[in-house]
């Protein structure tokens, strides 16, 4: 697979995207021509190679809604082996149907109240 290899990590100044550094102990993520900042290990998310409808990056913790048919749910990516997966539908990120709309709505660490409003599998 060829794609972008890009990280974000939730720092004291918000969040910061670049390539992820392991240094003594700390975790940082460090921006293209710019110092690289220390940011908090736990919201570390890798890019999944993916855009939501409206051409944003999907990231690891994001939190989707996904609407198809009417019907929509709302679940979050996650990290699982070799592959990005959408626990909540069983979904490879590389295997969406894509005749879902799908739409990043938050992350795990700034909305966590919003995986559990109207999660689980999609039984069309």
């Amino acid at each position: 697979m060829n794609r972008e290899i890009l990280f974000r990590g939730k720092s004291s100044a918000g969040w910061i995207y670049g390539d992820l550094i392991h240094l003594s102990g700390s975790v940082l993520i460090k921006p293209l021509l710019n110092m690289a900042s220390p940011v908090q290990p736990a919201t570390v998310g890798q890019y999944t190679g993916f855009y939501d409808k409206n051409g944003n990056r999907i990231f690891e913790g994001d939190i989707l809604r996904a609407v198809r048919k009417g019907r929509e749910r709302i679940c979050h990516t996650e990290y699982s082996g070799d592959s990005f997966y959408v626990p909540e539908f069983h979904w490879n990120l590389s295997d969406v149907d894509f005749d879902y709309q799908i739409e990043i709505v938050g992350n795990i660490h700034d909305n966590p109240e919003l995986i559990s409003k109207n999660c689980g599998d999609d039984e069309e």
